[in-house]
């Protein structure tokens, strides 16, 4: 009786320990702290969170810094539209903060997007970059989705308008709300591969998985 006793609370034991803590999971290769470490050094202490667009007479549009901050298996991640920018003159997006927690991250929907420099031409045509000659080696996105596209990442955007006076009410746009996917901006699109991978090996780790359908 006392040897099956001894195994029942040795089962037990074992089942308990193979729970690992924070909603992480078991998975193969380096682990979530290291993820984030090599994440945090290569994105926010090399500024690889730098995105521009221009014109196609060679003008500043747009130009964004990025970086993120991690808790466990949060992240809170924040865009700032540099006052430079073209557009800044007129709508000027003074940050946008996304908060999302990687287990309700699809890792199935994280992928690369190339862009060239030039406003509003991405690469995932091949005969429009054909076309148009673009260059794809430079910036890109890495962007991802919710599972099952549930509304779990929380945005708060705030959005100046400098050519209404300080003192109107529509000079300055506060908005907060939900959504399903977003995208981090990088100007190294072959580090944004790199990225995309250790991306991925975190949500895995956190427990996020494929949506159902």
């Amino acid at each position: 009786m006392q040897t099956a006793v001894a195994a029942a609370r040795l089962s037990l034991a074992i089942l308990l320990l193979s729970f690992p803590s924070f909603g992480q999971v078991k998975a193969t290769g380096p682990s979530l702290e290291d993820t984030f470490k090599w994440m945090d050094q290569t994105y926010n202490g090399g500024r690889r969170g730098l995105f521009q667009q221009w014109t196609r007479d060679g003008k500043l549009y747009v130009e964004y810094l990025e970086d993120f901050t991690y808790t466990q298996c949060s992240i809170s991640h924040t865009v700032k539209e540099l006052p430079d920018s073209g557009t800044a003159k007129d709508i000027w997006t003074q940050s946008n903060v996304e908060v999302f927690n990687l287990r309700d991250i699809d890792p199935t929907t994280v992928k690369v997007v190339p862009f060239d420099r030039i406003v509003g031409t991405d690469c995932l045509d091949p005969d429009e970059v054909k076309r148009n000659k673009l260059s794809c080696d430079g910036q890109a996105e890495v962007r991802f989705s919710t599972r099952n596209e549930a509304l779990k990442i929380n945005y708060h955007s705030v959005t100046i308008f400098p050519g209404i006076p300080e003192n109107k009410p529509d000079h300055k746009s506060d908005q907060t709300g939900t959504q399903s996917s977003a995208a981090f901006s990088m100007y190294d699109a072959a580090y944004a591969k790199r990225f995309a991978k250790a991306f991925t090996h975190a949500v895995e780790l956190c427990g996020g998985t494929r949506s159902d359908f």
